[in-house]
């Protein structure tokens, strides 16, 4: 993330042109069944599938609670 801010703040690049940022990320991070995947770009998931990649991700996020 810090990476990100200063990216942000560093703009524009050069006054009076352009900027672009390129992030090189992983589609549906976190997400078991839809990390890598294209198609979670647009995957419309049911409640069940909400509930259950809830508990997965809150059952990952247990490890930093010391971090946050």
């Amino acid at each position: 993330m810090d990476e990100i801010v200063e990216a942000f703040d560093a703009l524009p690049f050069e006054e009076g042109k352009p900027s672009m940022i390129v992030a090189h990320t992983v589609k549906a991070k976190g997400l078991k069944e839809g990390e890598g995947k294209a198609s979670y770009h647009y995957w419309n998931p049911s409640k069940e599938d909400c509930d259950a990649l809830e508990k997965d991700l809150m059952e990952q996020l247990r490890g930093y609670e010391d971090e946050i």
